[in-house]
């Protein structure tokens, strides 16, 4: 009996101790401008959590040590610490930017917000053009942007890519998409030149915005690209570097014995055939220096011969 009364008062002792550690916590969210956050979402790291009023003000059950995390839609997330002897915080809140804001580099090097373009807009960021580790922008916007077809049409140390953006509008003409750099229109085959270190960002315009803000030859969409400019007061140094080496896989089979030309369908007004060095072919005769005969005969009996 003893035993469980001495018991029972450690048990009831150890309660209080701790309901004295637990205590109310007020507080006010507030913006840069000092106006309150309303619907602001409270929460301490053990998953208990509240959320401010219509004034900004919030109370929760918290002990010291506990570390409450305060956020809210457009705004950036703080925490604070309980700490003995404070019952009352005031939190600032710093806006973020929202994605609708995002701005767009158009025509002229002009900013636009996306949602005042009214056109389709694909913006991608230099980190996501580097995160493969490609070697020149075109590598970096495979993939990137829906229906924008890139093909490699030249190798070596200065590579050629061929850009559609809308698909194949024309049989003969052509339907590649308009680079411009820096707001210059520069060939495509800059895209293959450029460092994406070097790059800010790229705008892919597709549709009849491209056309409005470049013209005719912006019908196909345009590709804007930004490269990075000096910001003043601010210092930054990257240094990366890419390594590509290549050989020849193999060299193609060429005859050197037979010179150009043919004789087939090639037939005189006796309907025998007789060489043409003019035909594409490699059937001629053979390089061995002996003067040969070119072509029919003239109406003057003149005939046109070379070694």
């Amino acid at each position: 009996m003893r035993k469980f009364i001495a018991m029972l008062t450690v048990a009831l002792l150890s309660f209080g101790v701790v309901s004295a550690q637990t205590r109310t916590i007020t507080g006010k969210v507030t913006n840069s401008k000092g106006e309150p956050v309303p619907s602001a979402t409270i929460k301490k790291s053990k998953g208990e959590g509240t959320s401010t009023d219509e004034n900004g003000n919030f109370k929760i059950q918290a002990q010291d040590q506990d570390v409450i995390t305060i956020s809210s839609i457009n705004y950036g997330a703080d925490k604070i610490t309980v700490v003995a002897g404070k019952d009352a915080y005031t939190i600032k809140l710093a806006e973020r930017i929202n994605t609708m804001d995002e701005l767009v580099v158009t025509a002229g090097g002009i900013k636009s917000k996306r949602r005042e373009l009214g056109t389709t807009a694909t913006v991608i960021q230099s980190q996501t053009l580097i995160n493969g580790k490609a070697t020149n922008i075109a590598n970096g916007l495979q993939g990137k942007v829906a229906g924008f077809q890139i093909s490699g049409t030249g190798g070596g140390v200065n590579p050629t890519y061929r850009m559609v953006l809308r698909g194949q509008r024309s049989l003969t003409g052509n339907n590649q998409a308009l680079v411009v750099l820096d707001n210059v229109v520069v060939p495509s085959d800059v895209l293959g030149n450029l460092n994406p270190e070097d790059v800010e960002n790229v705008v892919v315009l597709n549709g009849a915005g491209a056309a409005a803000l470049y013209g005719s030859q912006a019908s196909n969409g345009a590709v804007i690209v930004t490269t990075k400019k000096g910001k003043r007061g601010v210092t930054t140094v990257n240094v990366s570097n890419t390594t590509t080496i290549e050989s020849v896989a193999f060299y193609p089979k060429i005859q050197k014995s037979f010179g150009a030309g043919g004789t087939a369908y090639n037939l005189d007004p006796n309907g025998n055939p007789y060489f043409n060095y003019l035909e594409n072919q490699s059937y001629g005769a053979r390089f061995d220096g002996v003067k040969r005969e070119m072509g029919p005969a003239l109406d003057d009996g003149s005939q046109d011969s070379a070694p």
